[in-house]
């Protein structure tokens, strides 16, 4: 029953990436400290769509931000 539990709490816990913003030349995700989704993943899947690979161009925010770290991409 506790083994039950903590998978319970893990999953309310864990989150997907959330998307900022998006277009055709790129996207910026949020993503939670837990996380389900890879951001790579969200954002090749994204770029796809228009025929394109996404290409990681950085992070803003860290560990002594007061906010959820931002990665962009941009698609090529």
């Amino acid at each position: 029953m506790r083994m039950f539990a903590a998978l319970v709490l893990c999953a309310l816990l864990a989150g997907c990436v959330d998307v900022v913003d998006s277009s055709a030349k790129g996207i910026w995700l949020e993503q939670p400290m837990l996380s389900l989704d890879s951001p790579d993943t969200v954002a090749e899947a994204h770029c796809a769509r228009y025929g394109r690979r996404a290409v990681r161009q950085g992070q803003f925010g860290g560990p002594e931000a007061t906010f959820v770290p931002v990665i962009a991409y941009d698609c090529r």
